[in-house]
């Protein structure tokens, strides 16, 4: 018996002295995971640049007025072009899905003439001789050959932006009927004294399932 009770006094001793260290261990650990937590923070807020608060006063307050606008006006960002500061930017020009953008800015006088001029003799159904090149009327006879037998009738029309390709100009038109439109390329020559050298239609994807159908 006496045998038995120093054993367990000893495997007591063990115990507690285990236990002990282990809890040691732990709270050694953690003491040690939060100094270097909180150096790693410290460190991070000593290199970060932190910008002032933005004044709110500055955010609600009313913009009396502009260069160049009547005090009368509250001022806002249109102010900057009624300003007369417009030519600074860049325009921003509208665009038609599937068909072009609305700038025609990139084609001279002559030729916003001549082409202009075409389009609207196709619209009224008037001769459009002059506005081709002498060698290319041909390419006149079988548009008008192909407008007349599916019966297009157009009212109007709208100019798309151009593609300056070298020697040739293509220039987008949408020719608008009653019911719809039809898209066509436009080519005129610089050489030719921007005169038209050929058209070309353009199909549409609808245009092509019907044509399958």
């Amino acid at each position: 018996m006496r045998k038995t009770s120093i054993f367990l006094n000893i495997l007591l001793v063990y115990a507690a002295l285990f236990f002990f260290s282990c809890s040691v261990g732990i709270e050694a650990y953690q003491d040690y995971t939060d100094v270097t937590l909180r150096q790693t923070i410290g460190q991070i807020a000593q290199r970060t640049y932190w910008t002032h608060d933005v004044d709110g006063s500055i955010l609600s307050s009313k913009i009396v007025g502009a260069d160049g606008v009547s005090q009368m006006f509250t001022a806002s960002p249109s102010s900057i072009f009624a300003s007369g500061a417009e030519s600074l930017y860049p325009p921003v020009y509208p665009d038609i899905e599937g068909f072009a953008v609305l700038n025609t800015s990139g084609l001279n006088s002559s030729a916003m003439a001549n082409l202009s001029g075409f389009c609207n003799a196709i619209v009224e159904k008037k001769s459009a001789d002059t506005f081709m090149d002498r060698d290319s009327i041909y390419s006149l006879v079988i548009f008008n050959y192909d407008i007349n037998r599916v019966g297009k009738k157009f009212t109007s029309f709208i100019l798309g932006e151009p593609s300056n390709s070298g020697p040739i100009i293509q220039c987008p038109v949408r020719f608008l009927e009653k019911d719809g439109f039809q898209d066509v390329f436009v080519y005129l020559s610089p050489d030719r004294s921007y005169k038209i050298i050929s058209l070309e239609f353009v199909a549409r994807e609808k245009d092509s399932e019907d044509g399958q159908s």
